[in-house]
């Protein structure tokens, strides 16, 4: 019970950050280009200014909820270690693991010099786009190893699955 409530957590947290994000540049975006004029001219010059502590703010919160996420998968995986054993929970946690670190902290790793001080805003974008891209292919090659269809928890739970039926 206490396992499955601070799993929850972790994803909620990491959910609602993002969420929370989202939230934030839709309704500013959508405020500056369906309502521009001079009638928001005092809230788009707020945005503005207050632009860069948001974005380190969303950062840091999406550092500590992708670290909570990721704590949560490690004390699942040590706390059901032996009765996951048949499963072979390596690959498919450490795959869930990177997923999780590299929304978050790889942004975080952008805005280190040399890249943070060389790089304009849209060289950032496209290179954070083309890393993901790259990272997601490699990743679902782990996923392909990880998740082999011939496992014999899969292969058991089809033929359980077929004598239901």
């Amino acid at each position: 019970q206490s396992v499955d409530t601070l799993t929850k957590q972790g994803i909620y947290l990491f959910n609602g950050t993002c969420f929370a994000e989202a939230s934030y540049s839709l309704v500013t975006t959508s405020v500056e280009a369906y309502l521009g004029g001079a009638r928001t001219m005092e809230f788009n010059e707020r945005v503005y200014r207050s632009r860069s502590r948001v974005h380190y703010f969303f950062l840091g919160m999406g550092a500590v909820a992708s670290s909570a996420a990721i704590g949560n998968v490690v004390t699942v995986e040590m706390t059901f270690e032996e009765w996951l054993e048949s499963f072979r929970p390596s690959a498919k946690f450490w795959s869930t693991k990177i997923l999780l670190s590299i929304g978050f902290i790889q942004t975080l790793l952008l805005e280190i010099p040399p890249l943070s001080t060389h790089l304009s805003i849209t060289e950032k974008d496209l290179f954070y786009a083309s890393l993901l891209c790259i990272e997601c292919f490699l990743l679902s090659l782990l996923h392909v190893i990880a998740w082999n269809p011939s496992e014999s928890w899969l292969i058991d739970l089809r033929n359980q699955l077929s004598a239901e039926t």
